[in-house]
């Protein structure tokens, strides 16, 4: 086999693997199996050599992190199922960390991969309406989970917003295969999903995707002033969007209206606020309670505690029912905190900075939208704590911040 022909296959393989970690999520770990073996062959042949990185160190260091929690947990059962999940903070940083001797990934076909795994998954995600609505009759099959079913709805929009930019990159960057005929419906189904989904964050960081993309195109084209006007108006826009959905704006003033009451009287609201309750309360409280822990337990709890030490103080607080839910933070940031203490969340922050700052060095726009697709949506769910999360941004993160030359400007039009 040429050198030419593994590089082309094993490009075309990671496309394959980025449909499998969406489309087949519990297929991922045989997924892997066959990068290992180009990667073997890789290195018999010399076109493929180790280098160290320091983002796959940092990955790592944050899965030994959680191990070590293992260690003081009493759910070792919890604890194992959690180290079984975030394996792939090990296993992918080590694994793109091999890079081809001359040339780098086809960003293209890898892209192809993720595109297709976000049609093949929305197409599912209607027939599964489209069922429940034949079955049901009510125009609700078509909202939030029942959308979405193989990933919770807050997840899938990140696949989908990375899905929608990277595809106008091909467009812009002439990819083979990456034409506006199909681009363009394309994103307005990512559109429509953003809206059924009834994610609020998802709508929140599409709107500012757009947002800061208009602001960007108008600099260039027509400067300071005509970007400082907009600065006014595009938000404008964007509420107006907001408000122009009702489903949407119904989310959008429920969590207005929580987030009033509780900044009114905390302590009152978290004791008082009845069961059953809107998400948007729901994560007041489970804030509360985890802040109030973590401020205990500096060091954190431990692998696998979480939800006992959680649900004990949600007991106390007059929150049986949302004690027996067994919610996670909805906050990563926190979740990091309370379970593996502030050297977890301290690594976890160095992760996504320094591959800020290597998106900033290189200009890579792709990189910097998914870590601050992290960042934004780790504010309101635990995004690196079910293992689809896991392994989506883990392997696209080290792969652009690992590779950095897939975006550089003599790879634009490739293939």
């Amino acid at each position: 086999m040429k050198s030419w022909t593994y590089k082309s296959a094993f490009d075309s393989y990671l496309g394959m693997f980025a449909v499998v970690m969406i489309v087949f999520p519990k297929l991922v770990a045989l997924a892997v199996l066959p990068i290992v073996g180009f990667i073997v062959y890789g290195v018999r042949k010399k076109v493929v050599e180790f280098k160290f990185s320091w983002i796959a160190a940092f990955f790592m260091l944050f899965y030994i992190a959680y191990a070590i929690g293992v260690l003081y947990t009493n759910h070792e059962d919890i604890a194992f199922k959690y180290l079984e999940y975030k394996l792939s903070f090990f296993i992918t940083p080590i694994l793109l960390s091999f890079r081809y001797k001359e040339g780098t990934f086809s960003l293209s076909k890898i892209a192809a991969g993720l595109i297709i795994a976000v049609v093949i998954s929305g197409v599912y995600g209607i027939i599964n309406a489209s069922l429940c609505y034949m079955d049901e009759g009510t125009w609700g099959c078509f909202l939030t989970g029942t959308i979405s079913p193989l990933h919770h709805p807050s997840y899938f929009m990140s696949f989908i917003v990375v899905a929608m930019v990277i595809a106008w990159i091909g467009v812009r960057r002439k990819w083979k295969g990456y034409r506006l005929l199909w681009v363009i419906p394309f994103t307005l189904f990512g559109f429509g999903f953003h809206i059924m989904s009834l994610s609020l964050a998802g709508v929140l960081f599409l709107l500012l995707t757009l947002g800061i993309t208009v602001l960007y195109i108008i600099y260039r084209k027509w400067g300071w002033i005509a970007t400082s006007i907009s600065v006014i108006i595009v938000p404008i826009v964007g509420y107006m969007f907001i408000m122009g959905v009702p489903q949407i704006e119904g989310e959008w003033n429920g969590a207005k209206w929580y987030a009033e009451e509780y900044f009114k009287d905390s302590e009152k609201f978290v004791r008082e606020t009845e069961f059953p309750m809107a998400g948007s309360a729901e994560r007041l409280i489970m804030w509360t309670v985890s802040i109030d822990e973590f401020q205990e337990h500096p060091l954190g709890v431990g692998t696998g505690n979480l939800d006992e030490v959680l649900g004990a103080r949600l007991r106390d607080l007059n929150q049986p029912e949302l004690a027996d839910k067994a919610l996670n933070p909805h906050n990563q940031f926190i979740q990091t905190a309370v379970e593996i203490g502030v050297f977890g969340l301290i690594i976890l922050v160095i992760i996504m900075l320094y591959a800020v700052y290597v998106a900033y060095k290189e200009r890579n726009g792709l990189l910097l939208l998914i870590v601050g697709n992290l960042m934004f949506n780790s504010l309101f769910e635990s995004m690196l704590q079910r293992q689809s999360g896991v392994v989506f941004f883990t392997f696209w993160i080290c792969l652009l911040v690992i590779h950095r030359g897939m975006l550089a400007r003599k790879e634009r039009v490739i293939e």
